[in-house]
């Protein structure tokens, strides 16, 4: 549980989105949101988790549909942290102690208890998938397993090294949430070298998807601009004074910071910057071909390395962007399929 208020702090110290230059976009206030964690969309809605709450937006005009959940122990209530995914029939909702399903529309259907459970979990066949943590050897893992409907593991997929390390020594650099993605009934994650893994649902390899890439060092600018990013920043600044001693740097920069799978189309976020704060996102096919290359904006350097405000659903980014001045969140809307 530590692990998440920690993820959950830096979210909020490091996460923010501005606007995407040069871009044709929809540009929406949306009343009622203060403090978002997580933003997801469907057909016909915009889904925003906050303080133990999901927010459901209808997308014809962006007003307030429903609120979903509470603090509370009771059926359809909230224990703590939640981190909901949406299907494509029903809200998954992990939450400590238990998992929740409620309709796209919100209303609770049924919840399964189980104590030990938290964490990024998703349903696949008849059971589940989702990371844990581990100590091997004194270095700390975040580790994908697959389990059985009782949360019971049954294999593991993957590890990669988590960003504490029992030293202290933090490493912000590649600081991302562990994701995954179910699509026809196979799941899709990314791995440290900048592939996607293909599993199927009984935790077996498929595929893996690769194309060319390119390996940025991490060179002292990098450093320079990091720091003194998080040092001029309001919200982050006496994080940086309380933790730049345990601040540690990778030899070069993650090769996907992010990656998302809509309709049978990959969006990955790289590295590569262009002008403006702006990164490279790829269209990538299941076979790993690149059907476009674009630079979109989601966040300046140093506060965009837990780029939760933004997400991609059927050809479209929708991005949260705080208007400080205003005091109000607004989502901007773009159309990649006629980005350049």
């Amino acid at each position: 549980m530590l692990k998440y208020k920690m993820r959950r702090l830096i979210a909020l110290l490091l996460s923010a989105a501005v606007g995407l230059p040069g871009f044709s976009q929809q540009k929406v206030t949306l009343p009622g949101v203060f403090n978002p964690e997580m933003i997801e969309v469907n057909d016909r809605f915009l889904y925003i988790t906050e303080d133990m709450r999901i927010k459901i937006f209808d997308k014809e005009d962006y007003q307030l549909f429903k609120t979903v959940g509470k603090r509370g122990e009771g059926p359809g209530e909230f224990m703590g942290f939640i981190i909901p995914y949406v299907f494509s029939e029903y809200i998954f909702v992990n939450c400590p102690g238990k998992i929740l399903y409620f309709t796209l529309e919100g209303e609770f259907i049924r919840e399964i208890r189980a104590m030990k459970v938290f964490g990024r979990f998703k349903p696949v066949g008849g059971g589940f998938v989702g990371y844990n943590y581990t100590r091997i050897d004194g270095v700390r893992y975040e580790q994908l397993f697959l389990y059985d409907n009782k949360f019971t593991r049954q294999k593991e997929l993957y590890r990669r090294r988590y960003i504490r390390q029992d030293d202290g020594s933090l490493n912000l650099i590649n600081e991302r949430p562990p994701f995954l993605y179910i699509y026809q009934n196979h799941i899709y994650l990314d791995s440290v070298e900048g592939d996607i893994l293909v599993f199927s649902y009984q935790g077996e390899p498929v595929k893996t998807i690769t194309w060319p890439k390119e390996l940025i060092p991490f060179t002292p600018k990098y450093k320079q601009r990091f720091e003194e990013g998080l040092k001029n920043n309001p919200r982050t600044r006496e994080f940086y004074f309380r933790s730049r001693k345990d601040l540690a740097y990778p030899d070069h920069l993650p090769i996907i910071r992010m990656f998302h799978l809509s309709r049978g189309l990959l969006y990955i976020l790289t590295s590569r910057e262009g002008d403006g704060d702006t990164l490279e996102m790829l269209t990538v096919d299941l076979e790993g071909n690149i059907l476009a290359r674009q630079f979109v904006a989601i966040g300046p350097f140093a506060r965009s390395l837990f780029p939760l405000h933004y997400t991609v659903f059927d050809r479209t980014l929708y991005v949260l962007e705080e208007n400080l001045e205003a005091d109000t969140w607004e989502l901007h809307v773009t159309d990649l399929s006629l980005a350049h």
